[in-house]
């Protein structure tokens, strides 16, 4: 014989056998109903990540957060920096839920190395935002920053070791923006932190801008920092990664 299935019947039979092993191997490969894509049992996907745990208020006492940052979390150039700025919204969208304590360490121009010495008398925080890279962009190198950014978010480990960790990238779009964000990006995640980006928010040019607008406290704006549609969107990103609405 050739191997070839000559008979009707013999054949007709391993057709119904070749189905039936067709549709098992699909259900197999599938996880069959209810599964999630072949993954074992409690694994996560390749493609996912697992989801972030709500955030949990302290009982007795007020949600502690810190925002640690350069001129753009000190609120340059929102029109109203006491209340445009991405942690005063942060702040007023928290307090929706429940009392909030809010501390704001940093200043403009500050690289992560010289707002690290701040992080100890800031006390210790439920929630931690840090918004550095953009000065150190402009005076450092990325080499060097791979080493100050790990230094920074160790103090801040060392100060707040359950915090809930948001690192924000680099406000710009360049070269060296990505490098830092990479950093930035793989730090954070070590520390059981998240990290987004912001260069898609600078590369819109509705979010910063325009130049010589004269503010309460007498700051003039300018082209580069976020200006108050700047600010919400940066507020609506941390919001987000903390797994809080806008609205309450």
């Amino acid at each position: 014989m050739s191997g070839r299935l000559s008979h009707p019947l013999v054949w007709a039979a391993a057709v119904v056998a070749g189905l039936v092993l067709v549709v098992v191997l699909v259900v197999t490969s599938s996880g069959g109903p209810g599964s999630s894509g072949g993954a074992s049992a409690g694994e996560t996907p390749a493609s996912l990540t697992a989801a972030d745990p709500p955030l949990t208020r302290p009982a007795g006492r007020p949600l502690r957060v810190l925002f640690a940052g350069d001129s753009i979390t000190d609120g340059a150039f929102a029109i109203e920096p006491g209340t445009g700025a991405f942690p005063a919204l942060i702040t007023e969208r928290l307090e929706q839920d429940g009392p909030v304590d809010s501390t704001i360490i940093g200043g403009p121009g500050l690289t992560a190395a010289q707002v690290m010495p701040e992080v100890p008398g800031a006390g210790p925080a439920d929630v931690v935002v840090v918004e550095v890279g953009t000065n150190d962009e402009l005076r450092s190198t990325a080499a060097q920053f791979a080493v100050d950014f790990p230094a920074f978010l160790n103090a801040v480990r060392a100060q707040s070791p359950s915090a809930v960790l948001v690192c924000l990238g680099d406000w710009n779009d360049t070269a060296i923006t990505a490098q830092l964000d990479a950093i930035m990006a793989q730090e954070c995640a070590e520390r059981d932190g998240s990290f987004t980006a912001l260069s898609a928010l600078y590369r819109d040019l509705s979010l910063h801008g325009p130049a010589g607008v004269t503010r309460s406290d007498g700051w003039v704006t300018d082209e580069f920092h976020p200006n108050d549609a700047g600010h919400a969107a940066i507020a609506e990103k941390v919001l987000d990664e903390l797994g809080v609405t806008s609205a309450g």
